[in-house]
């Protein structure tokens, strides 16, 4: 939910660059503690600073389980 969230607002900008973006992720739900308002700003503005130093190319947004940090969320400039 949060990812999707983050991608459909830094869309309209990537589109504008001729980027693309895409999220990979397992099938069920990451489920973490969080604030959701600091969670969804901070995924924000993630994503919106990789649309905004890609030149070319696309981000992906890639969602794990890590066992020695419980969740992790890495957005990756691809070319």
């Amino acid at each position: 939910m949060f990812l999707e969230q983050a991608l459909l607002n830094a869309q309209p900008r990537a589109a504008e660059k001729q980027l693309w973006i895409e999220i990979v992720a397992p099938d069920t739900p990451l489920l973490a503690y969080a604030d959701p308002e600091k969670l969804r700003r901070i995924l924000l503005n993630l994503v919106s600073n990789a649309v905004k130093f890609t030149e070319q190319g696309g981000i992906t947004l890639q969602a794990q389980a890590a066992p020695e940090a419980g969740r992790r969320v890495d957005v990756v400039q691809r070319r």
